[in-house]
């Protein structure tokens, strides 16, 4: 999955409807893979998180998408629901991550964002077994992501809310 904005919403139906509005009508974006990047001690999950990673050249699409959805759902969100849920990680990140988690959510936005498809949050412990078989053979290509899906998490565990078709252009 690659996220695009997280944050906590007291109102479902109205997420869902700003986040259909937003979807009308936008191009979905295309985005070149170009390997693994890994998420050392990565401070909200506390293990290595796996990705694959866009290139730098080829994140303005995945920007704009991010842009209008945040500009469409972030006023919904409960501003201290969603700070309180990276209370734990806080002492852990930037003051730019701080302001961002404050002003928007998650993930940030601006320069921080590296936006990545995430594969895996692999434990420290099982790091070294794991990596040098994918190490080898690392994911490149050119990507299109077709769809905005929304999802609720409960208890740790994703459950789809809704999934919108974002426009395919040639």
């Amino acid at each position: 999955h690659l996220t695009l904005y997280l944050a906590c919403f007291p109102d479902r139906a109205a997420l869902i409807a700003a986040a259909r509005q937003a979807a009308q009508g936008l191009p979905a974006p295309t985005a070149k893979v170009c390997g693994w990047h890994v998420f050392r001690d990565d401070p909200l999950s506390g293990n290595h998180t796996l990705v694959c990673d866009i290139d730098p050249e080829r994140r303005r699409d995945l920007a704009t998408c991010q842009q209008r959805i945040r500009a469409a759902v972030a006023p919904l969100r409960h501003p201290d629901s969603t700070a309180a849920r990276y209370a734990p990680c806080w002492p852990h990140l930037s003051e730019l991550a701080r302001v961002n988690v404050t002003q928007w959510g998650f993930p940030f936005v601006g320069s921080i964002w590296h936006p990545h498809v995430t594969i895996a949050s692999i434990r420290p412990a099982d790091w070294d077994v794991l990596w040098p078989e994918l190490e080898r053979d690392p994911p490149t290509g050119m990507v299109r992501f077709s769809k905005l899906c929304l999802y609720a998490l409960e208890e740790g565990q994703p459950e789809l809310l809704e999934r919108f078709d974002l426009e395919c252009v040639p």
